[in-house]
């Protein structure tokens, strides 16, 4: 929003299986991280599990995020595993709990994982702002 970034987002994949590869650069991997992944026989089909909470920005989250000390965000993250139930990636995000919200149509087709996970997201930060709130009553 503006010139401030609203989320961010970090991808962590085990080393041997991104060993040698473009993605263990930190460079943009031709055809997308997953395409690779999968193209190694590690495509990633399920997210094994998904934890959501509200906490405090650590230092480096507020500097980048351009929040105040001890201002409050949403973090999630999740695991991915490939089509052995082997984890291939651990994804995280933090997203300023004052700025970010979720918007969109999927025209009828069913909803992206990212959709879905955008729709949790936002229930989960209004649940977790809301007893936020009752506690400090």
């Amino acid at each position: 929003m503006g010139d401030a970034p609203v989320q961010l987002d970090e991808a962590i994949y085990p080393r041997e299986l991104v060993e040698g590869t473009p993605i263990a650069t930190g460079r943009k991997v031709p055809g997308g991280i997953y395409v690779m992944l999968a193209q190694a026989g590690h495509s990633p089909v399920a997210v094994t599990r998904r934890t959501m909470r509200a906490r405090i920005a650590t230092e480096n989250e507020a500097a980048r995020l351009k929040l105040a000390k001890g201002s409050l965000v949403l973090a999630a993250d999740q695991l991915i595993a490939d089509e052995r139930g082997r984890v291939s990636a651990t994804a995280c995000c933090c997203s300023d709990s004052a700025r970010w919200t979720t918007t969109g149509s999927q025209n009828g087709r069913r909803p992206s994982t990212s959709y879905a996970m955008n729709v949790l997201l936002t229930w989960g930060k209004f649940f977790l702002l809301w007893e936020a709130i009752r506690s400090r009553r």
